[in-house]
Formats: structure tokens, sequence, C-alpha cells
């Protein structure tokens, strides 16, 4: 029994170690926003007030172009990862969280 515990917490610590030791990626970067005009996404400003790098890289790895490359092979629809900001923004308004835009000239600039 206390082996199986003793396991378990060694699984825990190493799991939890990338979570808390993880490097804070760019400032900020570019992405493609097609016909609409490209959007400037604050990315420190999204690790931040989330805290967990997972709600939003559950769609892409945390790589530079890993959102472009998914789209490109066709693995990745880019306005999926549109509608996940804007259902973020969004009920984190409806709660009375400050948030991000929701309307698309709000993001997207030419």
């Amino acid at each position: 029994m206390r082996l199986n515990f003793f396991f378990i917490l060694i699984i825990l610590v190493l799991f939890s170690i990338p979570l808390t030791s993880q490097e804070r990626g760019t400032k900020s970067f570019v992405i493609f926003g097609g016909n609409f005009g490209d959007v400037q996404f604050p990315h420190y400003l999204h690790q931040d007030s989330l805290k967990n790098c997972n709600l939003c890289h559950n769609l892409f790895p945390q790589v530079s172009g890993s959102i472009l490359k998914l789209k490109s092979e066709g693995k990745l629809k880019l306005k999926i990862v549109m509608r996940q900001c804007i259902r973020c923004h969004k009920d984190k308004k409806s709660v009375g969280v400050k948030s991000g835009p929701i309307k698309c000239k709000d993001c997207h600039k030419k």
C-alpha cells in the first residue's frame, strides 16, 4: 500500500513539474487571419490571466508556427482556434471578468 502511494506521488510530481516550470513563451505574435487581416496575439496576457497553457494548447502544440502547420496539413481548421478564443472571451465577460474582444474587427487588422 505504501509503495503504491509513493509511486502515485512521484508520478504526480513528475507530471506537475512541466506545468510549473515552463518557460514563458513569446510576448506576442501574429496569427494569419485570412481575408479579414492578421491577428496580433498578446501571448503574455493570456499566460498571465489563464495560468493554464492547455486551455489553448489542447488544439496545437507549443511550437512556433504550429497553427499554420496543422492548418496546411488539414489537421486544424483556423476557425476552430478563433471560435475557441471567442467562446473563452464571452464566457469570461458573462461572469464579469475582463476579457478580450469578441468582434471580428477588434482582432483582425488589415
